[in-house]
């Protein structure tokens, strides 16, 4: 026995049809709410991981004088790789200044 809705005198909808759209229609949104799950707690955290994992494994090849160039040190390789660790160039000085620049603000006893 099926029953049917009557929008209008000349209209019948059949519920099995509305039951059956409903179905489809929440499955669809389970599936989107699974596929977001996975991405968020899995799939870009797994990929943040094995990023840097790989930017740890290639800092460590390198050797002390290299690490230094970059302005890090060894023990400071896992911070660097997950981006925590603002690297400054020590080499760099104001371009107004020389490098041996006296300074004015000391004077001689």
């Amino acid at each position: 026995m099926t029953s049917h809705i009557i929008r209008s005198p000349r209209e019948k909808i059949d519920v099995g049809t509305i039951e059956s759209q409903a179905h489809r229609t929440r499955a669809t949104a389970v599936v989107h709410a699974v596929a977001s799950l996975w991405r968020n707690l899995i799939a870009r955290p797994f990929a943040r991981w094995a990023a840097q994992e790989r930017a740890i494994r290639e800092l460590s090849m390198l050797d002390d004088r290299e690490l230094a160039d970059l302005g890090i040190s060894r023990g400071l390789i896992p911070y660097a790789a997950t981006g925590k660790l603002e690297i400054t160039n020590r080499y760099e000085r104001p371009l107004n200044r020389s490098a041996n620049e006296n300074r004015q603000d000391r004077h001689a006893a």
